[in-house]
């Protein structure tokens, strides 16, 4: 500017200059996407290449010429350039043409008022897709920690009871029987028919259609006699069941684990016209609650669910075969309801868990297989050579049973369900350690829907976003400390002016951030105060040469 402003007194010495400086936006921009917008071969934006508004004034105040600023956009300051720039242009041409008066009353270039930059927008909290589903799937094909094993046609199937029992009355009725009972005693060993009586004991519902003959002991060989395992001396029973034939109790180890220790685990041996194939398809239906596009032998998977009980993949078959498949969504969604709605029962229960985790106000139980097929901290925990892996109670200090319990129910059916006074930052805290980021990310979703539901309510939840903060930062939950961050500079004002103790209670990098980011920002504030007082200074010329020009129009009169 300096260059070109003699360049234009001397070609054109009547022409009024204003100076205009240019993409005021860019003061609050975000500099790495405007670069990376312009392209690698542009000249990069860096934040000392902006310039404030008192800078640019200061250059515009030496050489006696107005300053104003504009923003394409935002459309700020366009309008008021062209307006003003007429003006000056009007002015300087009285001087020439003093003698017209419609030139009288032209006004000198006014004031710009100062730019306001937009509040920035609270982050959006984000959480990663669920892979619930295609986790189940992956745990059904390479199933960890099973305890029970089906063998159909000399072929063996390892799976878990607690995902069969979850989903299928039938399974369930199957596996909460009791098998180490001595049932010699009953008064009819020769037949025991399971019905649905209430009065059974512990409260297991059977179906009608499963009979169980005279309880023996078998000796070597399965039911069909393959001979692939030994049942020798441990509970066994027959059962009347067109798919299933016995059901054994014997000493195995779990192939997929690093240890070799021998427990007790379950053996169902299936009827010879069950094809394993189509058995695991069934399997794995109840696993994950979707059906496979292609290469099903549906009629044969049809039959076998009617028999298994399984009337939601009997429905959604039908549906395919009657191309009325838009209707499965529907019925996987009411099966997945279900299923975790027992998953949520099995929890609360106890029932069949296999390891106790002691906590600073008790125990939770919960099952090796569901935090497994869930949790790779888990799977390494009860999988490897660690201890945990050997023993029935974990210790689990620095929690309480409400976390470990919300934990435990987003490992099992992959939701999070919160009460409100469930402690959040305790849940977040937990799930950093057992490196569950999706958890972490929907507790962040619910804190800040809670606290946004809040503050539409009229409430002041500043002081709850000061408590959030350090918390937040430090159990790794990025995305709510970032929310409190925005919060807090967005209302820096409110909050400096009720709350500057805890503000100050803040970590220097924190306070340094908040003092850099805050909005309105303080140069805005700055030119707020210079506009407000050269405005006043300008009205009171104005009244001040009004009274002048008053007194000389009485003095005239006067003379």
């Amino acid at each position: 500017m300096l260059m070109w402003y003699p360049e234009i007194k001397q070609f054109c010495p009547h022409a009024p200059i204003i100076l205009t400086g240019c993409q005021a936006d860019l003061r609050y921009a975000d500099l790495d996407l405007y670069n990376k917008h312009k392209g690698p071969f542009a000249r990069k934006v860096k934040p000392s290449d902006i310039m404030m508004p008192d800078e640019g004034r200061n250059v515009a105040k030496e050489l006696g010429i107005p300053y104003y600023e504009t923003s394409v956009v935002d459309s700020y300051g366009v309008r008021d350039l062209f307006h003003n720039v007429t003006r000056a242009a009007l002015l300087a041409r009285r001087s020439f043409l003093f003698w017209k008066s419609n030139l009288k009353k032209v006004q000198k270039p006014l004031l710009q008022l100062p730019f306001l930059p937009p509040p920035p927008a609270l982050p959006i909290i984000t959480v990663p897709s669920n892979t619930h589903v295609e986790e189940l799937r992956d745990f059904f094909h390479n199933p960890i920690c099973s305890d029970v094993t089906f063998l159909a046609q000399g072929v063996r199937i390892p799976t878990n009871k607690v995902f069969l029992v979850a989903a299928s009355p039938f399974f369930k009725d199957l596996f909460m029987m009791d098998l180490s009972q001595d049932l010699t005693n009953q008064k009819d060993p020769s037949t025991t028919r399971l019905d649905n009586d209430p009065s059974v004991e512990n409260g297991s519902s059977r179906t009608s259609n499963l009979n169980v003959t005279k309880s023996q002991l078998l000796g070597q060989g399965d039911a069909n006699g393959n001979g692939t395992t030994d049942f020798h001396g441990f509970p066994s029973h027959i059962l009347e069941h067109s798919v299933v034939h016995s059901i054994h109790l014997a000493n195995g180890s779990d192939p997929f684990l690093e240890s070799e220790r021998p427990t007790l685990h379950t053996f169902v041996t299936l009827n010879p016209n069950v094809l394993p194939k189509v058995f695991q398809h069934c399997l794995e239906f109840l696993y994950t609650g979707h059906l496979e596009e292609k290469g099903l032998p549906l009629a044969d998977i049809l039959h076998l669910a009617k028999e298994l009980q399984i009337v939601v993949l009997v429905e959604m078959i039908r549906n395919r075969l009657n191309e009325e498949e838009f209707m499965n969504p529907e019925v996987s969604f009411r099966f997945h309801k279900r299923r975790n709605s027992g998953l949520k029962d099995l929890l609360s229960k106890g029932l069949l868990s296999d390891v106790l985790f002691r906590v600073d106000d008790g125990t939770v139980p919960a099952h090796k297989s569901l935090l497994m097929a869930h949790s790779d901290v888990m799977s390494a925990m009860f999988g490897g050579n660690f201890l945990e892996s050997s023993i029935n109670e974990v210790p689990l200090p620095g929690t309480t049973r409400a976390c470990l319990q919300a934990l435990l129910e987003y490992l099992y059916t992959g939701q999070l369900s919160l009460p409100a006074n469930r402690d959040c930052i305790g849940l977040i805290e937990l799930a950093n350690r057992i490196c569950l980021p999706r958890l972490v990310a929907l507790t962040e979703h619910h804190i800040v829907l809670e606290l946004t539901r809040a503050r539409e309510n009229n409430q002041d939840i500043h002081l709850e976003v000061l408590m959030l903060l350090e918390p937040a930062q430090l159990h790794n939950a990025s995305q709510l400390s970032a929310w409190c961050l925005s919060h807090i500079t967005t209302n820096y004002k409110h909050i400096c002016r009720r709350y500057s103790k805890e503000l100050h209670t803040l970590t220097p990098e924190t306070q340094q951030y908040v003092a850099k980011h805050r909005w309105p920002p303080i140069w805005y504030l700055k030119e707020r105060d210079y506009y407000e007082k050269t405005q006043r200074e300008r009205e009171r010329a104005e009244e001040k040469k009004a009274a002048l020009q008053k007194v000389k129009r009485v003095k005239k009169w006067c003379f």
